[in-house]
């Protein structure tokens, strides 16, 4: 099971005023250790850890590493934070690289421990501090993990950001697992419109011409801090032409847009039918982390 959920708290107030920074690596892990693989403990057995590879113990007895590969999601370790000895409510906490006002998805495996109610098998997720997602499942019938990942697309508000996982279910050193945590640059889909006012999206391939693409803002996405050199047409590098960003509300909604002009070139190139009609997904780099969005042309001409 997959969970989404944007998390928007103080978005507001850092979304729009924030660097462009580069895409490279951009779906690199910014976590360390994320599925607490360090340090190798022997298979079967448990160990209690006030900090590895990564992550410190932020309140409680510490870190409790579990390794056994018929349990984990990923690798052969996973992490318990209800640790022993009693009482053995526990968090751990990682601090990020971050870019204020970019977008992350973070996402983590989580299952109840099997045979433990609901009330031992919670754990709470903050970035920065703020609460994100309370879970809390029923292991009670379980004769296995049950794995579910969950996924958040967060903002961040400063250079660095800490990640926190606390148990906050009954301390009695029984309680959920959570493995496979990682966080990236989040991809956030845009509203894009090949040759805007057009229906159909014709593209004479013949031409010497430029295709208007626009690119629309909303409450999450500024499409005016767009980095042109970011630009890719199916997965294909373009060329601004005019080398600008064109400034416009093409909706009307009182939220500035923008009309980038790539070579009919570019885009021909990164199609592949000789004649009709064939989807085209845009993507880049923003203030806010990575966009792509699509729409379709209708080749005339190759």
């Amino acid at each position: 099971m997959t969970k989404t959920i944007l998390f928007t708290a103080f978005v507001s107030a850092i979304l729009f005023g924030a660097a462009i920074s580069p895409t490279a690596n951009a779906n690199t892990n910014l976590v360390i250790n994320g599925s607490f693989e360090e340090p190798d403990i022997p298979s079967i057995s448990f160990a209690v850890f006030g900090s590895i590879p990564g992550w410190i113990t932020s309140f409680g007895p510490g870190i409790e590493i579990q390794d056994n590969p018929t349990l984990a999601f990923d690798g052969d370790q996973y992490v318990e934070l209800d640790s022993h000895p009693n009482p053995g409510n526990s968090g751990m906490a990682q601090t990020l690289s971050t870019t204020p006002g970019k977008f992350y998805e973070l996402s983590f495996a989580y299952t109840p421990r099997p045979g433990i109610s609901a009330e031992s098998n919670t754990i709470e997720v903050y970035w920065n501090g703020y609460l994100v997602d309370t879970l809390s499942e029923d292991g009670i019938g379980l004769t296995s993990t049950d794995w579910s990942v969950n996924t958040y697309t967060l903002v961040s508000s400063s250079g660095s950001t800490v990640l926190e996982f606390r148990a906050a279910g009954t301390p009695e050193t029984l309680g959920g697992f959570i493995d496979d945590v990682s966080v990236i640059v989040a991809t956030l889909e845009a509203d894009i419109d090949i040759k805007p006012g057009s229906d159909p999206n014709s593209v004479n391939c013949k031409s010497k011409g430029v295709v208007p693409i626009g690119i629309y803002s909303d409450g999450s996405f500024n499409a005016t801090t767009i980095d042109l050199s970011s630009i890719t047409i199916n997965g294909n590098p373009v060329t601004e032409a005019h080398g600008i960003l064109h400034i416009e509300d093409l909706n009307e909604d009182s939220i500035d847009d923008v009309v980038i002009h790539v070579n009919t070139f570019d885009v021909c190139a990164a199609t592949t039918v000789v004649s009709g009609t064939e989807p085209v997904t845009v993507a880049g780099s923003n203030a806010n982390g990575l966009f792509e969005g699509t729409d379709s042309v209708r080749i005339v001409k190759r």
